[in-house]
């Protein structure tokens, strides 16, 4: 990795620091404006030059540093392929944090997992909220790592849960006394949490209350709510907001520990505490990922750097666990800040400010004042503190006093050196050699957009905007409940109930609820705080995450009985017409509906769908999402219908869809449209939605002058789309291919369009679906090479080198997700 300029050397070329080195950690601290960024910059880019392995880099300040790595990488390697490029908070990474399984696979015992983990979350916790506030509620703080511990319980629990599962159970254990399931080997957490009902009523609510005003602080920020929600692989029960924990997008950094690959995570846009909280997640997932790890060789290094780094060298995390113990798994840390003393602000006793200045073996220091302490890591042979910091005070712009560790163990280390500033790395818009024009152009609209969109579809977490959050959700409705499978009165209407009334509880009285500390017969010092701040800031029934905060909500029902303006806005609001004028009829007689445990409802959904999939419901596309289905249908429960195998339930590109069962249509007397135009035999949802995507794309082609969906060619054939030109000669097919049992459907697809002269265009769900199929027709010689290394990191490039094969039977592919780009 480079550092600078030595002018005192004899060896030409600047001074490298080598992978060995780099494990030993490093350390640059400068004043704002004193080129800590082009210093850090040119470290990066020479990293992908000359060190194996991943290169991180966290940055929060948000003044278009990435960007300019961004171009410089570009301007050195003509592509940003081996990048990743997370600009929050357009593109988030879907990383778990509740999860044990990274380390679990890493070979650690259970035990250790959880409260590594559960002191992972308190460390988050302090970010968010600062040590000394956080610390004020010991009990509550008890009462959370408890939980955890409940939560992952080896019998009961599970390896992976999200942020709500623990508001839940809080929750559960605040209003119903109840705690979660475990097994005999946490009977002791299981008692202890059990102890808090024998308090007082006012004493445990309030020590409830500051559990969940705790956790409610991780809500706050909808970004970071999101993320600490996300569970994959995992499904989110009761979840009705897009069912995001469905999807199997998981950022991990053990997929990419022995890639060379560049990640950038660029969180400037991000409120402060979704900065940190997302860092230290990510730090927690790192933490886990590299023990145990088997370095493919010594010189691969995974070298992370940490802009405006204090915060996070002061918690244990870092001090105790990545820096001390993440040399032998081959991490390398680097620093970046304006003075080391900052660590000590954040310092909470565990000397978190001497692990830097003694495991931090290489220092770069430019602009500013040093300390005593801080010097003696400087100090040589007959150079003292007084020496060292004399030295320092003489450094001009764009000069680094550098301490170096020593080559090798048992070895002096080198004297201090002063180091000057290498040019901007090429690219950057303030360098000598910036981007011309036409590579600016093209990194514009080219280059930046593709790192961005193959970042967000490998790795991305979508997070819905406050808007979505109370379109979709359920909490957003009038109130109305139904329990599941509860079928239709006989012969009236139900009316809808209104949903329970809440339960107050008493929070008690600030100065008497005095908490005690469970070692001790009297009161903990900061029980006061907690009683007059933390512990009664809400009424804990508020305090959970049950509630979406909507300022222009309604109480309640009443309030629009009698409002002709709200009645006609919600009528008209309403996809179907609204609740009292719909045109939807139950297709099921009463008595069946009873028999099987549905409501009406749930009858006029399956027909909705049913509908929709046949392309006979008026002003719906299927490009639109099927959750707009449910519009009207308060005693529609899904969860039933998928039970019973009368729906399907899949997400295409993030939005929900489904699919009539064979039973369900059963149930209907129903059937799917097979027919020329219309569908094809056996097709679900999905593959509609893409035949609709495929069809909206070669509509937009400018050599096409008419498209049919499901176009029949002769008795034997039929092309998914088909586009035909001004005198009326087929000039595209296209097939939308899905992940299926049968191994021969891809290759009978190849053959169908490669026996026509037309061009050929495929369309898969994924990316990672069109490398299997175009690697599986590779295997049968059909095609004349498989897709791998670079030329797979992105649609664009397979695109690319598709076409170089100029195969008969596949033109050009795409992805559902690049088809609606184009359309968008």
């Amino acid at each position: 990795m480079v550092l600078g300029g030595d002018p005192t050397s004899s060896v030409d070329g600047p001074l490298r620091l080598p992978p060995a080195q780099q494990t030993r950690h490093w350390l640059v601290c400068a004043t704002t404006g004193s080129g800590k960024s082009q210093l850090v910059n040119r470290m990066l880019r020479s990293l992908t030059e000359t060190t194996p392995g991943p290169n991180i880099l966290f940055e929060p300040k948000g003044d278009g540093m990435c960007t300019n790595y961004l171009m410089g990488h570009y301007k050195k390697y003509g592509s940003l392929e081996d990048v990743y490029y997370f600009r929050e908070p357009e593109t988030l990474p879907a990383v778990s944090f509740f999860d044990l399984r990274p380390a679990l696979e890493a070979g650690h015992d259970r035990e250790t997992a959880v409260k590594e983990k559960a002191d992972h979350f308190h460390a988050l916790m302090r970010m968010i909220m600062g040590s000394e506030r956080h610390e004020q509620a010991f009990v509550a703080n008890e009462i959370l790592t408890f939980l955890i511990h409940a939560l992952f319980d080896p019998v009961h629990g599970d390896d992976v849960f999200g942020l709500d599962d623990l508001v839940e159970a809080a929750t559960q254990m605040q209003r119903a006394r109840e705690l979660p399931d475990v097994s005999g080997i946490n009977d002791d957490i299981h008692e202890s949490l059990a102890s808090q009902f024998d308090k007082e009523d006012h004493q445990f609510h309030t020590t409830m209350g500051a559990v969940l005003n705790r956790l409610n602080r991780l809500k706050e920020d909808r970004h970071l709510y999101w993320m600490l929600r996300h569970k994959p692989g995992r499904e989110a029960e009761g979840d009705s907001l897009y069912g995001f924990h469905d999807q199997n997008v998981h950022f991990d950094f053990r997929d990419i520990l022995d890639e060379d690959v560049t990640i950038l995570f660029d969180l400037g846009d991000l409120t402060l505490d979704a900065q940190r909280g997302l860092t230290t997640v990510l730090l927690s997932n790192l933490w886990h990922s590299i023990q145990h790890r088997r370095r493919a060789s010594s010189d691969n290094v995974v070298n992370v750097i940490l802009e405006e780094a204090a915060p996070f060298i002061a918690t244990e995390l870092v001090a105790d666990q990545l820096l001390p113990q993440g040399r032998s798994s081959g991490l390398s840390l680097g620093f970046v800040m304006q003075y080391p003393e900052q660590v000590q602000s954040w310092d909470t006793g565990n000397g978190a400010y001497e692990e830097l200045l003694t495991e931090v073996h290489t220092k770069l220091v430019g602009d500013i004042s040093i300390t005593d302490r801080f010097a003696k890591t400087f100090t040589h042979d007959e150079l003292s503190v007084e020496d060292v910091r004399n030295r320092n005070n003489r450094i001009a712009a764009g000069e680094w006093f550098t301490k170096l560790g020593s080559p090798k163990f048992g070895e002096d280390r080198p004297a201090p050196l002063t180091l000057h500033s290498l040019p901007i790395i090429s690219g950057h818009p303030e360098s000598d050699e910036p981007l011309s024009v036409a590579e600016q152009n093209r990194f514009d609209e080219e280059i930046l957009p593709e790192v961005i969109e193959r970042t967000d579809e490998e790795y991305g977490l979508d997070v819905p905007t406050h808007e979505d959050t109370l379109e979709w959700s359920p909490w957003n409705d009038s109130g109305t409940e139904r329990s599941v499978g509860s079928p239709p009165a006989p012969d009236t209407e139900s009316t809808p109930e209104a949903s329970p009334d809440s339960v107050t509880e008493q929070t008690g009285t600030p100065g008497l609820n005095t908490e005690l500390d469970s070692e001790s017969d009297t009161p903990t010092s900061s029980s006061a705080t907690e009683v007059a701040g933390d512990e009664t800031a809400d009424p804990p029934e508020r305090a959970t995450f049950e509630e979406i905060e909507d300022d222009g909500d309604s109480d309640s029902t009443a309030d629009t009985e009698g409002n002709d303006e709200s009645s006609d806005e919600a009528a008209g609001s309403s996809f179907f017409g609204g609740h009292e004028e719909t045109t939807d009829t139950c297709p099921i007689d009463d008595e069946t509906l009873r028999a099987r445990g549905l409501s009406r409802d749930d009858a006029t959904f399956l027909k909705r769908v049913v509908d929709a999939m046949n392309r006979e419901l008026p002003d719906y596309t299927l490009l639109e999402g099927m959750d707009k289905l449910k519009e009207d249908l308060s005693g529609l429960d899904v969860e039933v219908l998928i039970e019973n195998e009368f729906l399907e339930k899949v997400e295409v590109d993030r939005r929900p869809y489904y699919t009539v069962l064979p039973e369900g249509r059963e149930l209907l007397d129903e059937t799917i449209t097979a027919e020329a135009g219309v569908g094809d035999l056996g097709e679900k949802t999905p593959h509609k939605v893409g035949v609709e995507l495929l069809f909206q794309w070669l509509r937009g082609k400018k050599d096409v002058e008419r498209a049919e969906r499901y176009y029949q060619q002769d008795p034997e054939t039929i092309f998914d789309v088909a586009g035909f030109d001004a005198d009326g000669d087929l000039i595209w097919v296209g097939e939308v291919e899905m992940m299926s049992n049968n191994p021969t459907a891809a290759g009978d697809d190849y053959d169908k369009m490669a026996a026509v002269d037309a061009d050929a265009v495929w369309a898969f769900r994924s990316r990672s679906d069109l490398l299997e199929v175009v690697n599986l027709l590779a295997e049968e010689g059909r095609l004349p090479n498989q897709v791998a290394g670079r030329a797979a990191r992105s649609v664009v490039k397979i695109q690319e080198k598709i076409s170089e094969f100029e195969s008969d039977g596949m033109t050009t592919v795409q992805t559902f997700r690049r088809l609606e780009d184009d359309l968008d």
